[in-house]
């Protein structure tokens, strides 16, 4: 499976959403203190699930990607919801240097931070068609387009 993953996400070009993804990913995977990797996480969820025009309701349009992006089910979906909020509300206060370190961070934020980017890799890379979706510029509004619909399904590849 790591192979399969590495083959597919090491074929990923430039100047889309994903390759800024997949680096800000690397570099918090090869940094060690939580307050500057914790918001590179961040940064490559931006990446993929931001918009590539609004600047605003950035914390809001994450939640709502993010959460049926990778929900099943409505209440896997508003928990997802739920989680994503906290950990961004987390990421905001680092950037804006209200930060404390604490247990509370590497047990809840910083552990499902880095589930979500697990998952998310995971689903994007192995979902048919999911990585061209991505890849696309398109992928804006297909986001959109699921939030909007409220679906636990995708839909249909642009």
């Amino acid at each position: 499976k790591a192979a399969k993953l590495f083959e597919t996400l090491s074929a990923v070009g430039r100047k889309n959403a994903v390759w800024p993804a997949l680096r800000a990913f690397w570099a918090a995977l090869t940094s060690y203190p939580g307050d500057l990797r914790y918001p590179l996480f961040w940064q490559g969820l931006e990446s993929l699930f931001g918009s590539d025009t609004d600047t605003w309701q950035v914390s809001k349009r994450l939640r709502n990607r993010i959460s049926y992006f990778l929900a099943d089910n409505a209440t896997v979906q508003h928990e997802l919801h739920d989680k994503v909020e906290a950990c961004y509300n987390e990421r905001s206060a680092i950037i804006h240097g209200r930060w404390e370190d604490s247990r509370e961070f590497h047990d809840v934020h910083m552990y499902t931070t880095e589930a979500i980017v697990r998952t998310v890799v995971r689903e994007i890379a192995s979902k048919p068609g999911m990585l061209d979706v991505f890849l696309s510029p398109k992928r804006n509004e297909y986001l959109e387009r699921w939030v909007t619909s409220k679906s636990f399904t995708p839909p249909p590849m642009p």
